[in-house]
């Protein structure tokens, strides 16, 4: 479960980003989760609360924002939502998409106690 490795990252940066900035107690975490990032969010929750209570993450929250994926086709000039790799344009039927957004997992924010 590569769930596992992605929160201890998390935990990690968010670890070190306290230390750095001086602050005590996390309240909440928010995570931005793209469709295509091939992360299950319920498993980012497990390993969450696997893994938060040996850290400054104790008693933080965990949030996690779903980012659909989004493709502009350079047939049709437009930007559609896709729902996996590979997929034609849902306008035009055309193979020629760029992917935009949603293939990413990353900190969105973090809101803190000092």
């Amino acid at each position: 479960m590569h769930e596992m490795s992605i929160m201890q990252s998390v935990i990690q940066t968010i670890t070190e980003q306290a230390t750095i900035k001086g602050f005590s107690k996390i309240k909440n975490i928010c995570l931005d989760v793209g469709k295509l990032s091939c992360v299950e969010p319920e498993a980012l929750k497990f390993c969450f609360e696997a893994l938060a209570s040996s850290s400054i993450c104790d008693s933080a929250t965990l949030t996690i924002i779903e980012t659909p994926a989004l493709a502009f086709c350079e047939n049709c000039n437009t930007t559609s939502e896709i729902s996996r790799y590979g997929e034609t344009c849902p306008l035009c039927g055309g193979n020629d998409l760029i992917l935009k957004a949603g293939d990413k997992i990353f900190i969105k924010q973090i809101e803190v106690e000092n």
